[in-house]
């Protein structure tokens, strides 16, 4: 991205960030009868699965709608966080197929190996990938914040994973929390840093997406 692109390119985030809002805003008003039809449930999944994916876009849904509106305010707040953290790195299509992809990777985890978690909501998976995306992508910017925040962001992660604890959030709230979901974004999101480092190598252009 060249920098005189860069306000622009801010501006076009705010907006997507601003719609992202409203939409998980206008959800949370949304009746339980909706939250139940967009919910990830263990077993309409795996009926999607046997039923030629019939249910797809259920699987970008559950992480749009949250528990409550303390589910919500957390974490839109570390998604704002993350945002300006990262600012520099953020273009329109980076944040979009982050989304996209880590949404798949939480979904196929739970799928695949989450039997017992009968069923799904929140933005905590999908908020991982953008935090070890935009740490990764960061180099660009500054090594050394990259390089810690990729490393801090990684040993959470997988502490989270390995021991099934996490101080944060039980420090914050008593909410039931699939900590493996993080795990799984995590991932997405270091796919759509990978698919990004070959393209930059293909181009020669730094992070144009």
């Amino acid at each position: 991205m060249k920098s005189n692109d860069k306000p622009t390119a801010n501006y076009t985030i705010i907006k997507w960030f601003g719609i992202f809002f409203l939409t998980t805003v206008l959800l949370q008003f949304s009746p339980d009868s909706i939250h139940d039809i967009l919910t990830y449930h263990q077993n309409t999944f795996q009926n999607t699965f046997q039923n030629n994916f019939k249910l797809l876009w259920m699987w970008f849904t559950a992480h749009l709608i949250h528990l409550n509106w303390e589910h919500w305010a957390l974490n839109i707040l570390a998604f704002s966080v993350t945002l300006l953290l990262f600012k520099e790195v953020w273009t329109l299509s980076f944040v979009s197929w982050i989304y996209v992809i880590s949404a798949w990777t939480v979904t196929l985890g739970l799928i695949f190996f989450e039997p017992n978690v009968t069923y799904y909501m929140g933005f905590s998976g999908v908020l991982h990938a953008y935090l070890i995306a935009g740490a990764l992508t960061y180099i660009h910017v500054d090594k050394r914040i990259a390089y810690f925040m990729t490393i801090l962001i990684t040993l959470k992660v997988w502490y989270e994973f390995f021991t099934q604890k996490s101080v944060w959030v039980s420090a914050l709230t008593d909410m039931p929390v699939v900590l493996n979901a993080h795990a799984y974004g995590w991932v997405g999101g270091i796919l759509v840093f990978l698919f990004v480092w070959v393209t930059d190598r293909k181009s020669n252009h730094p992070h144009k997406l």
